[in-house]
């Protein structure tokens, strides 16, 4: 992972922004390390909440995605699936890795 940050300050948590940041780190090193143990399925982030069994929202686990798309370690597919209100969601895999074809 880059030297970006991790955590976004949409509130102005001032001081709290260290202890934030490294939250985010580590929500952003688990949904790595959960896409790897996957490989070579895709997920949505919905999927990726549901398998990390997290208290954190799926908010955190969008932005885990968002982070790591941004630092070239994951990518969006052009595969889609339903989400748990039956909206489709987006699915993301490893970048470089062979993307998955059916939808789960």
């Amino acid at each position: 992972m880059s030297g970006n940050y991790h955590h976004h300050d949409t509130t102005r948590a001032r001081g709290d922004l260290p202890k934030l940041e490294a939250a985010a780190k580590t929500q952003d090193e688990a949904v790595a390390a959960l896409f790897k143990r996957y490989y070579p399925l895709s997920l949505s982030p919905s999927q990726a909440h549901k398998a990390l069994c997290t208290k954190a929202p799926i908010t955190s686990i969008r932005r885990a995605i968002n982070n790591l798309t941004r630092d070239g370690v994951l990518e969006k597919t052009d595969q889609q699936s339903k989400g748990p209100y039956g909206m489709r969601e987006c699915r993301w895999v490893l970048k470089g890795e062979p993307k998955q074809t059916k939808l789960l």
